[in-house]
């Protein structure tokens, strides 16, 4: 009986028999008895969710009502504080420029001052009576970088490089005081125009004549790591620190005309890495909050403070957050206060363990994970075009009865193919602002758990009840895998263990399994495997032989396509390098000391020519030749073998550095390069085959290389005209050369160096050795 029928006769008994024996004479009771027990779990747990909804509301209630209450004190505090009062007054326009500045500096100080009150703040705003004025201080986007400084030149200007930004300025130290505890740095736009690095160093440099640090700002240090038990505060009290040393350069009283304002500031201290804040992240000139409009249509009762008798909701699309706000109005000025609630929505998720969705409108706003985790802003978009996609967009807007526009209140959703349970928690604002709940219907509740373990209970006793059916159906089953194992998957898994060592290349740990004298499909395939296995093996000693012979990606393209003899025209690239006087260089070395210097040589360039995408074509003695843009294409062949020569000469200076300092002769190279049209492919005998170019450019490129000087990377001006040659390197025009075999002069370039050498000369070849 062959191996597919054992298989479908002995599956088809047992399937038989657990179907009469186990499926519908237990099964149908047991399932009839769950779905009544179901049904009372379901009506239980459907009340105890809508009275946790209900706690959740009440909950966020007061909450907000804490939050109200806690914005409103402090607006009263202001209120109550006369010299506060004043210092936040915006300057009359019949005051002088400098008396006009000094007052803004200082509304910016003491908004800063005033948001170092509770790190829960979100933002505060000051506007003028008429509108016209805003000060708006946002210290929760200003978000703490990670910093890269770099030295660029004697005057201590720095190149600054925030990582998670990907972004660059220039970085001015500012000193504010003598002996200062913290550093800062002022960052200025990215530039390398001269003039106006050097106009920025002066502007921080006036600024720092004219202007000190307050002694609280330049004593303030980090505590020691193991002293941290709050980072979150520590963060938040560096952050208020450096935000108010930057708001300090906002305006100048000493300035005869308004200068730019810097991008941010970077603090530096000694006990904790460099962190830098942007200016533009949490100063605005611009309300974020309507805080006339609101005031206008919430005024308090006549004896009553002047507090707005209402709490402001705003959703900024610009800052990505809502805020719970409120607007106090003075004799001169609005002052808004705004605390964010993403934190309330994280922490509701915490408690509730469960997805936390805030609605905005009909479009998802934010979200958080049953583990408190924030979604970001792909996560989100991603969210709300699958609700949109499935059709159950939870955010549509209702009518009732009455015509009135409610939000849907419950329902299901559906999110990359899996179904879950939302309810509305609470809306806010007329509707226009709702907090959602996602349940996963697949989640097991304590009452489930016990439903499943009662299920359980009755399986057990149904199972002593058919104990003699179950023992014949455990022996049927036990000899059918017993019969498994040995016929079929035994092998199976030797086979998959011998594909693992064939995938990773390893032919020497194969074992395959001894099918005897079997002659079924098992044994068929085993046989099979046993021959693929000889053939790869053939095949790869083949392809280790070709990768010591000719280059990685001709030994490709021969043993990818049928070998032939001849070759096609391609324009590329070709390289030639010798070793200059390399026969008296040799005269007095063994054989033995001449193969192993050559082979070290000839390693370094071939590796240089690899990394930059050339393929070797052949060594000639102390010659190598190289080819870009075949057998492999490349647009930028050109560019790669002036890269690759200039590099090669490079490396040659720097090893030549320590040959000299152990008492050896030092090696120079000359390089030849030249960009043409060459006739490239197999050629030689049938029996014997070699990939190479050949043609007139082919030997230009080695005249090339034997006019060049020690040292020297000549290139043709066809080579010179290859994009992206002239803008990558210092090039200089020598006089013209006649060729062996040329009718008229050749115009070669000294390719000397990268443009992006630097001011120690690491980059050019002036070195003397």
């Amino acid at each position: 009986m062959k191996l597919r029928t054992k298989f479908m006769v002995g599956a088809l008994v047992l399937l038989v028999l657990y179907a009469l024996l186990m499926f519908f004479i237990p099964g149908y009771l047991i399932r009839k008895d769950v779905k009544v027990v179901a049904d009372k779990i379901h009506n239980i747990e459907t009340e105890q969710d809508q009275e946790n909804l209900n706690n959740q509301k009440i909950l966020i209630s007061d909450i907000f009502q804490q939050q109200l209450q806690n914005i409103n004190s402090f607006l009263f505090m202001v209120y109550e504080m006369p010299h506060l009062q004043e210092a936040l007054t915006f300057p009359s326009s019949s005051l002088s420029k400098e008396k006009q500045a000094e007052s803004l500096r200082g509304i910016w100080r003491m908004l800063a001052h005033l948001a170092s009150y509770n790190p829960s703040y979100g933002f505060l705003q000051l506007d003028s009576l008429d509108g016209r004025q805003t000060a708006a201080l946002v210290p929760e986007e200003a978000n703490m970088y990670a910093v890269q400084a770099d030295l660029l030149d004697d005057q201590l200007v720095m190149a600054v490089t925030l990582k998670e930004k990907n972004a660059r300025y220039l970085g001015i130290p500012f000193q504010g005081s003598e002996n200062m505890v913290n550093q800062y740095l002022i960052l200025f736009p990215w530039t390398e125009d001269a003039q106006q690095i050097q106009a920025f160093f002066k502007q921080a440099e006036q600024i720092s004549t004219n202007f000190q640090i307050p002694k609280a700002l330049d004593e303030a240090q980090v505590f020691e790591d193991a002293s941290i038990e709050n980072e979150q505060a520590l963060n938040w009290a560096n952050k208020l620190k450096m935000l108010q040393t930057l708001l300090l350069f906002v305006f100048d009283p000493q300035a005869s005309e308004p200068r730019q304002i810097p991008s941010g500031i970077v603090l530096l201290q000694q006990n904790a890495p460099p962190r830098a804040i942007l200016t533009e992240e949490a100063v605005y000139t611009v309300p974020l909050a309507p805080a006339r409009d609101f005031y206008a249509v919430h005024q308090p009762p006549p004896s009553a403070p002047p507090l707005g008798n209402d709490k402001l909701l705003i959703s900024s699309e610009q800052l990505q957050h809502i805020f719970l706000a409120n607007t106090m109005k003075t004799d001169a000025f609005y002052l808004t206060l705004g605390v964010p609630i993403d934190p309330l929505a994280e922490q509701l998720a915490i408690w509730t363990k469960k997805t936390i969705l805030v609605r905005v409108g009909d479009k998802l706003w934010m979200g958080f994970s049953r583990q408190g985790d924030r979604y970001s802003s792909g996560q989100i978009r991603q969210l709300d075009q699958d609700v949109q996609q499935t059709g159950s967009n939870i955010f549509l807007q209702l009518q009732d009865n009455s015509g009135y526009l409610v939000k849907q209140q419950n329902g299901t959703i559906t999110i990359e193919g899996k179904q879950y349970i939302f309810s509305n928690i609470l809306n806010l604002r007329n509707g226009e602002i709702g907090f959602y709940q996602l349940s996963d219907p697949t989640s097991q509740t304590l009452a489930q758990y016990t439903l499943k373990e009662g299920q359980t209970l009755s399986q057990e006793i149904f199972l002593q009840i058919y104990f003699a059916s179950l023992l014949i159906i455990a022996c049927i089953f036990m000899a059918i895998a017993c019969l498994a194992t040995i016929n079929a998957i035994r092998p199976v898994r030797a086979l998959a263990l011998a594909t693992e060592s064939i995938i990773i290349g390893d032919y020497t740990t194969i074992h395959l399994p001894n099918m005897g004298k079997r002659k079924d499909e098992m044994a068929v395939l085993v046989g099979s495997f046993e021959k693929m296995i000889r053939s790869l093996q053939e095949k790869e000693k083949i392809r280790a032989v070709l990768n010591k012979v000719v280059s990685k990606d001709i030994a490709e393209e021969i043993l990818k396509s049928d070998i032939q003899l001849g070759g096609e025209d391609r324009y590329l690239t070709v390289l030639f390098a010798d070793i200059r006087n390399f026969t008296s260089m040799t005269r007095d070395m063994t054989p033995q000391q001449t193969i192993e210097m050559l082979n070290t040589v000839m390693t370094k360039l071939t590796q240089i020519i690899e990394g930059e995408g050339g393929v070797v074509d052949k060594y000639v003695g102390d010659e190598v030749m190289a080819v870009f843009g075949a057998p492999q294409k490349n647009e930028k062949h050109a560019l790669h073998a002036v890269s690759a020569g200039v590099l090669m000469v490079k490396t040659m200076i720097k090893w030549n550095e320590e040959r000299v300092a152990k008492g050896d002769a030092p090696i120079r190279i000359g390089v030849g390069i030249h960009s043409g049209i060459v006739v490239a492919g197999n050629m030689g005998a049938s029996d014997r085959l070699n990939y190479t170019v050949l043609g007139t450019n082919v030997n230009l490129a080695a005249r090339l290389c034997q006019a060049a000087a020690p040292k020297q990377v000549l290139i043709s001006s066809q080579t010179l005209q290859e994009p992206g040659v002239q803008n990558a390197f210092d090039v200089k025009a020598l006089p013209s050369i006649e060729v062996k075999g040329f009718d008229h002069p050749v115009s070669i370039y000294e390719a000397s160096g990268f443009k992006w050498h630097d001011a120690s000369g690491e980059n050019d070849f002036s070195a003397p050795v």
